[in-house]
């Protein structure tokens, strides 16, 4: 059998277990200086065929077989795989340890799923919220059709607590002016949710 080539057709690393990293370690039964012997249904789950065993080598199979031949005999039938294949699943291993730590690192330990979020963090579900949030955007519909001047002004007087006075000075008007407005600006905010 040529090297890399399987009887079951060609591996892929798609093909390995979801607790690759561990699962890839305690694959490797034996390992020598010459050869690593691995076992295939851990790193391939999915794996048909007769070959239960990968063997790693730079070697033939006709080198493998005179100087290891009793040493392997126990394993047969067995895959033979390069020595690239072993550096390959060498880097698939280092880049799954890294991609676990990055995940583990930078991601929740729950998913952004409503129930599991419910579940596990009632404090993050507050209907206060929810409401602010509804109100917010009903303020924002309503206050679609007035000025972006008469805007300022309810802002200043309502949310920072400005006079008329203060307002007036800003605007350089008067602040008979200022309260005319806001009232003017109010009838017509009432007037348009009254009317929904």
């Amino acid at each position: 059998m040529a090297v890399g080539e399987a009887s079951s057709g060609f591996l892929s690393f798609h093909q390995v277990a979801p607790e690759k990293e561990l699962l890839m370690r305690n694959s490797e039964i034996k390992k020598c200086e010459r050869y690593t012997i691995i076992d295939l249904a851990i790193e391939y789950p999915n794996l048909t065929g007769d070959e239960k065993y990968g063997v790693i080598s730079d070697l033939s199979s006709e080198e493998l077989k005179s100087e290891f031949g009793k040493d392997l005999a126990e394993y047969e039938p067995y895959l033979i795989l390069s020595t690239g294949f072993q550096e390959a699943r060498q880097n698939y291993i280092r880049n799954e340890r890294n991609t676990e730590r990055r995940f583990t690192r930078f991601m929740d330990a729950f998913p952004y799923e409503e129930e599991v979020i419910e579940k596990y963090h009632p404090e993050l579900i507050n209907e206060d919220i929810i409401e602010k949030i509804i109100y917010k955007l009903e303020l924002e519909e309503t206050l679609c059709f007035i000025t972006e001047t008469e805007k300022k002004r309810l802002i200043k007087y309502y949310c920072f607590k400005y006079t008329y006075q203060e307002i007036a000075d800003d605007e350089g008007i008067t602040a008979q002016a200022i309260q005319q407005s806001i009232k003017k600006t109010i009838k017509r905010i009432n007037k348009y949710t009254n009317s929904l």
